[in-house]
C-alpha cells in the first residue's frame, strides 16, 4: 500500500494518536514503522496481542510502564568507552527498576497473557548495575557523599576548609578598622575563590590578589592575604574531588558497557510491551475488538 492510499485512509493521523498513547520514545519508534500487512498470521499476531493488552488493562488497573527512557545512545557512549553523567546513568538505573516492576508483574498475573508474558520474559534483571548505580548517584543526578570514601572524605576536608575561610573572612568584613574600605560588607566568590568588594581608592589598605573589578572600575575584589594558602588548599581539594568524581562515573559507565547486551535486550522488549500496551489503550478509547468471522465482539 503507497504513501498516497494511506495519506486518504488518514493512516498518518491514526498513528499519531497511537503515538500519544505510548509512554516512551521507544514505543513511538515502533509506530513510526508500523505498516499494513497481507500476512494473515501476523495480522492475526498482532491483534492477539492488542487484546491482550487491552485484558490487562482492565483487569490489572495498577499496572504501568511508567520510568522507561531511551537510554540506547548512552549504552552505545559506554561500549566505546565514553564516561556518562550522573544523570544519564540515573536513566538507566530508573529504565533497569522500570523493567524489573513490569517483569515482576507479568509474571505474577494470575491469568495467562501468552504474547504479551513471552515478551516480559526475555527481560534480565541487572542487579548489580542497579544497585551500584542506586548507592552512587543521587536523585539530582549528582553524586552522594557515600559513592566511595575517599569522595566522602574529600567532601568533609572541602567543608571543613571553606567553613574556616568564611570564618576568617567574616572577621575582616566585620572588623571596624577594615571594613572601612569595603564596598559592602560582603563575602563573594571570583574564579572559584573567596574575595571581598574593595574600593578602588583604597586599594593598598587590604594587602592580597586582585581577582576582578566591577564594570565602573570603582570596586576591586581583592582576596585578602590572610586566607591566601587556605584558598589555595580548598582549590587542590575540589580539583581532586572533580578527579574522584570522573573515577567513579568512569567505573560505572563501565559497568554499562559490561551489561550492554543486558540493556538492549531489555530496550527492545519495552519498546515491544510500550507499543502493544498503547493499541491496548487504544482499543480501548475506541471501543475496539478484532473482527470475528461470524457474530459481534466477544464477550470480556
Amino acid at each position: 500500500m503507497n504513501d498516497r492510499t494511506l495519506e486518504k485512509l488518514e493512516y498518518p493521523k491514526i498513528m499519531a494518536m497511537l503515538a500519544d498513547q505510548c509512554t516512551s520514545t521507544l514505543g513511538r519508534q515502533l509506530v513510526g514503522k508500523l505498516r499494513p500487512s497481507r500476512e494473515i498470521e501476523k495480522v492475526e499476531h498482532w491483534q492477539e496481542a492488542t487484546t491482550e493488552a487491552k485484558t490487562i488493562i482492565r483487569l490489572n488497573p495498577l499496572f504501568h510502564l511508567g520510568g522507561i527512557f531511551n537510554i540506547r545512545e548512552d549504552i552505545e557512549m559506554a561500549e566505546k568507552s565514553g564516561v556518562l553523567e550522573g544523570s544519564k546513568l540515573l536513566e538507566i538505573m530508573t529504565t533497569c527498576q522500570a523493567a524489573r516492576r513490569i517483569k515482576l508483574s507479568l509474571t505474577q498475573m494470575k491469568e495467562t497473557y501468552p504474547i504479551v508474558q513471552e515478551i516480559g520474559n526475555e527481560i534480565c534483571f541487572i542487579n548489580s548495575l542497579e544497585s551500584a548505580i542506586e548507592g552512587a548517584v543521587g536523585d539530582d543526578g549528582q553524586l552522594v557523599d557515600n559513592a566511595s570514601g575517599e569522595l566522602a572524605d574529600l567532601r568533609r576536608k572541602i567543608r571543613i576548609t571553606s567553613d574556616r575561610i568564611k570564618d576568617k573572612m567574616e572577621g575582616i568584613i566585620k572588623n571596624p578598622n577594615q571594613n572601612k574600605y569595603l564596598q559592602d560588607p560582603i563575602i563573594t566568590i571570583r574564579n572559584d575563590r573567596y574575595v571581598v568588594p574593595v574600593k578602588q581608592e583604597y586599594r593598598n589598605q587590604v594587602p592580597g590578589l586582585i581577582h576582578d573589578q566591577s564594570a565602573s572600575g570603582a570596586t576591586l575584589f581583592i582576596e585578602p592575604m590572610a586566607v591566601l594558602e587556605m584558598n589555595n588548599d580548598l582549590k587542590r581539594l575540589k580539583a581532586a574531588e572533580e578527579e574522584e568524581i570522573r573515577r567513579i562515573l568512569r567505573h560505572l559507565s563501565n559497568l554499562v558497557a559490561t551489561n550492554s547486551r543486558e540493556l538492549k535486550i531489555n530496550l527492545d522488549a519495552l519498546a515491544q510491551l510500550d507499543f502493544i500496551f498503547a493499541k491496548g489503550r487504544l482499543s480501548t478509547l475506541w471501543d475496539g475488538y478484532a473482527p470475528l468471522e461470524q457474530g459481534g465482539p466477544p464477550s470480556i
